[in-house]
């Protein structure tokens, strides 16, 4: 009686609000985009990584420098 239904694709993009951005990152990549870019960064908000502006180009060349943590970042000053 409880058949399992799912959603299509552009049913499902219209109910999460749209694309996924970070569909080009793998789960590493995210995860170091979350650990070392998005809040403990001060280059993410002033948009001065020293990688450059391109984002996947960016992370994949610091993840090449210094795996998990990022060699470049700036902790935000408090």
């Amino acid at each position: 009686m409880n058949e399992e239904k799912k959603l299509d694709e552009k049913t499902l993009e219209k109910v999460t609000g749209g694309v996924d951005y970070d569909a080009d990152f793998n789960y590493a990549e995210k995860m170091f985009i979350a650990v070392n870019c998005i809040l403990p960064c001060r280059h993410e908000g002033l948009m001065t990584c020293p990688y450059g502006t391109d984002k996947k180009a960016a992370i994949t060349k610091a993840m090449s420098e210094g795996g998990e943590i990022c060699l470049k970042r700036e902790l935000p000053d408090v």
